[in-house]
C-alpha cells in the first residue's frame, strides 16, 4: 500500500487525515481522519506515515501545537481504523519559533518518524532548549508506540546555535 497523510484546514480548524492505495495510486480511499480531537480548535500540522515492513503495520505522526505534543497513531488494518493518539514527545515551539534567518520564518519541531526492521519506531526532532536554541533530540519506542524513551540530544555545542529539520533513514 502506498499512504499518503495531511492536516486539512476547515473553518480554523485542522484535521490530521490519512489516504492509500492497493493499485500503485491509480486509485485512493477516501480521506480517514486519524487524530483523537474533538474539538472546534485543533492544531494539527506536519503528517509522516512510516510502514512496518514485517507486520504491515503503519504509523502516522504529528505536531499539535496547542498542546505542544508530537503524538503517534497506529493502524494494523491497512489505514482503515486508527488507534488512540499517543503522546511521543512533548515539545515548546508552539507553531513555530523565530530563529532569526530565512526572512523571519518561524521553525517548529520538524520532526520525522521511521520504523525500524526489528519494529523499534525511532522519532527526531528539533525543540527550543533553554539558554541553547533548538536542539536535534531523539526518543524510539520498542512496544509498537504504547511508550516512549526520555529524550536525548542529539548535539553536544552546548552554545545557541539553532539544530533544525532532522531527518532519518
Amino acid at each position: 500500500r502506498i499512504y499518503v497523510a495531511w492536516d486539512r484546514n476547515a473553518s480554523n480548524n485542522q484535521i490530521l487525515y490519512v489516504a492509500y492505495s492497493s493499485n500503485g495510486g491509480t486509485t485512493w480511499s477516501a480521506p480517514i481522519k486519524v487524530d483523537d480531537g474533538t474539538t472546534k480548535f485543533e492544531r494539527v500540522i506536519g503528517a509522516y506515515p512510516a510502514v512496518d515492513q514485517t507486520s504491515g503495520t503503519v504509523y502516522v505522526s504529528w505536531h499539535n501545537y496547542a498542546k505542544n505534543i508530537i503524538y503517534v497513531d497506529k493502524s494494523t488494518t491497512g489505514g482503515g481504523t486508527w488507534g488512540k493518539d499517543v503522546a511521543a514527545a512533548v515539545t515548546s515551539a508552539g507553531f513555530g519559533t523565530d530563529i532569526g534567518c530565512v526572512g523571519g520564518r518561524s521553525q517548529g519541531p520538524a520532526h520525522a518518524l521511521k520504523v525500524g526492521s526489528t519494529g523499534t519506531l525511532y522519532l527526531v526532532y528539533a525543540n527550543p532548549v533553554t539558554n541553547r536554541g533548538f536542539d536535534g533530540l531523539f526518543t524510539k519506542s520498542t512496544d509498537a508506540g504504547a511508550t516512549w524513551s526520555v529524550p536525548v540530544s542529539l548535539n553536544d555545542d552546548g552554545t545557541a546555535s539553532d539544530q533544525v529539520h532532522p531527518a532519518l533513514a
